[in-house]
Parts: structure tokens; C-alpha cells; sequence
């Protein structure tokens, strides 16, 4: 016999699909009861309906469809509870259900009227896929396979070629240190590109030395320059090019002018302390002829910049000695062209507001 020690005042609700209830009756066919009060004989049951599964069919994609950088999935879907959640899948065939997880299209609710995704197909690899729902209510679930691959192409852009262009070295640069710093514009969309540097005796042909370290610098660098150190170079006329490379296109490109390297000029020393000329000159230039050295002199009547160039009969600037702000007063400038053949050279000092020039023979 089973006694019943809990009283239920309202109907007891119970699963039909998952619970069994029994119940003893005695002799009386009444419910065995501790405490007998009544003569009712029986229990109230009241039955939920059996629960129906969810249901999902994919509308989108179908045979067709293409997409290159995000495309639109979109379904039909039923559940009566309305408790149901949704999760997609590409998949590269419509077999055992063992697709790849759409990023965030998970737990979709069912209920979202939109029956929609947005799927990002930008970074799929190119080709045929189909798409896989997965509905679930936490019971009981569907699987369903669109009825047709989406097929995924992505158009090759164009590539646009990089772009550079030397700004230092140009018409007029000189080095008399150790190092030169060697700056340039550059340009390249995808930026993947990478720049080597090169000098060169001449602006032709793309057959130089490559500078040292100057070697697969990143396009993207800010810094858009290059210290060059120049101590092992011997004295001389040179040109700086580079080459700029992305993965389908290498451009190449010369300074517009060259670089003089002068290591034994560019100590400029003052004379005549104290005294200033009335206007600028260009005094003297001594020894001259010369086989080694000579030393020009020159004198500013106010503080000016002032630039030495030295070009052969040709008018092609072979040496620039000196190239700076000077005070008031009386100066010289040694210049051994240790680097150039015997000849006539016109020796070239220019202010900001006037210019002098005079022949120099060098016999080596």
C-alpha cells in the first residue's frame, strides 16, 4: 500500500509522452489515503501536447548564385514553441552534414521575422559551396542543405605599380662628411612594396653599386630617407638611383642630379681677420696652374650663402667645394681634384644676389 502525504490543490500537469502514473486503490476502489475525508476515487491528469519539432528549408543560395564580397543567405522556418535557434554552415558538399561555422550566424532566434543573414564571402576561397541550417529547440532539431551551391568569385584588381622619385641627391649636392642623407618621394596603393638604393658614375643604364644596408627598405617607412656613409667612396661625380618593387612590378629611378663627394674639401677657413670688402669678389685663385691643390679666395660684404661649384669645358659640374652661410669678410677654399683628369676648369661662386667665375688649370 502507498500512502500519499502531499495534497495537490490545483490539477497536477504532466507530460503524456514522458511520465506514467500509478495509483492503489483499496477494497472500496478508493485511494488509499493516511487520513480518509472523502470518497473521491480518482486523480485529474491534464496532458501536454506532444511537441512538435522545428522546421527549416534554406530559400538562398541556389543553383546560379555567385557572390564576390558578401552575399545573402535567407530561409524559411516553423517552430510552435517559439524557442528555437538557428546556426549556418558553408560546406563543399552536401554530404554527413559537417560543414564550417558561418562567423556569427549562431543562435539565431527563430523567431527574428528577418529569415536573413548577411554572410561576409570576402575572405572564402573562390569556387562552388553550399550552405547548412541547423535548427534545434533543445529536443529536437533539423538539418537542411541549400538547394544549390553559391559559387564564389573574387575579380583580380589591377595592380598599380609603385612609384619613386630621389630628391637628394639633386643639382649641386655635395658631400664633405662622412655620410649623406639621401631622401625620396614614393607611392604604392597596396603597400607591399620594398626599395633598394644603388650609386651609379653615370644616370644611365641601372648597372651601379648597391649602397650598403639600403636593402629591402619597406615603402610604408615614413622616414622616406637613407643615410648614406660614404667614408669608402672615393672623391667624384655620382648618381643615386633606386629600384621599388611590389609583387608584380619593379620600378627604377635616377636622382635628378649628382652627388659630388669632396672628402679633402669643404673646410672653409677665414683670413684677413677683422677686415670686410666693400662688395663681394672672388680674389684669387692660387697656385694656378696647380698639380695638386689650389686655394680659392673670396671675400662677402655682408653675411650671405654662398656656393662653389667647379665645372670642366664641357659645363658638367665636377666639384662642389663648398656650400653654405658665411659671414661678412675674407675666406678661402682649398680644392684638391684628386678624382679628375688634367684640364681647364672654370671655377663658379655664387651669393644671393651676385656671381663671379675664373678659369683654374689642374696638370696632373
Amino acid at each position: 500500500m502507498v500512502v500519499w502525504e502531499i495534497s495537490y490543490s490545483t490539477p497536477w500537469v504532466v507530460d503524456a509522452n514522458t511520465h506514467t502514473v500509478s495509483w492503489l486503490l483499496d477494497a472500496n476502489h478508493e485511494v488509499n489515503e493516511s487520513i480518509e475525508t472523502n470518497n473521491d476515487t480518482s486523480l485529474t491528469f491534464t496532458g501536454i501536447p506532444p511537441n512538435d519539432p522545428p522546421w527549416i528549408h534554406l530559400t538562398s543560395p541556389v543553383e546560379g548564385d555567385t557572390a564576390t564580397n558578401d552575399f545573402l543567405i535567407t530561409w524559411d522556418d516553423r517552430d510552435n514553441n517559439n524557442n528555437a535557434e538557428i546556426y549556418l554552415y558553408w560546406d563543399n558538399d552536401t554530404l554527413e552534414y559537417n560543414g564550417n561555422s558561418i562567423p556569427n550566424a549562431y543562435a539565431i532566434p527563430e523567431d527574428d521575422t528577418t529569415d536573413a543573414f548577411l554572410w561576409d564571402v570576402s575572405a572564402m576561397p573562390e569556387g562552388p559551396v553550399w550552405v547548412l541550417a541547423f535548427i534545434t529547440d533543445g529536443f529536437l532539431s533539423m538539418w537542411d542543405y541549400s538547394d544549390g551551391p553559391l559559387y564564389i568569385h573574387h575579380p583580380q584588381v589591377p595592380n598599380v605599380p609603385p612609384t619613386i622619385q630621389i630628391l637628394h641627391p639633386t643639382n649641386g649636392d655635395t658631400a664633405t662628411t662622412n655620410s649623406y642623407v639621401i631622401t625620396w618621394v614614393d607611392s604604392d596603393p597596396d603597400d607591399n612594396a620594398s626599395i633598394n638604393l644603388y650609386w651609379d658614375t653615370n644616370n644611365s643604364g641601372f648597372d651601379g653599386t648597391p649602397i650598403p644596408g639600403a636593402v629591402n627598405i619597406p615603402e610604408n617607412n615614413m622616414l622616406n630617407s637613407y643615410t648614406w656613409g660614404i667614408t669608402s667612396i672615393p672623391d667624384g661625380v655620382y648618381w643615386v638611383y633606386a629600384s621599388i618593387a611590389d609583387d608584380d612590378t619593379t620600378v627604377w629611378s635616377y636622382s635628378s642630379g649628382p652627388l659630388v663627394i669632396d672628402h679633402g674639401n669643404g673646410v672653409i677657413t677665414p683670413y684677413r681677420p677683422g677686415s670686410v670688402p666693400g662688395q663681394f669678389t672672388l680674389e684669387s685663385i692660387y697656385p694656378n696652374p696647380f698639380n695638386s691643390s689650389t686655394t680659392v679666395r673670396l671675400g662677402l660684404s655682408h653675411a650671405d650663402f654662398v656656393q662653389m661649384s667647379v665645372y670642366d669645358n664641357l659645363g658638367r659640374l665636377c666639384a662642389e667645394p663648398f656650400r653654405g652661410r658665411l659671414e661678412a669678410g675674407y675666406f678661402e677654399v682649398s680644392w684638391s681634384p684628386d678624382h679628375l683628369p688634367s684640364g681647364i676648369y672654370l671655377v663658379e661662386i655664387r651669393t644671393s644676389d651676385a656671381l663671379q667665375r675664373s678659369k683654374a688649370v689642374f696638370l696632373k
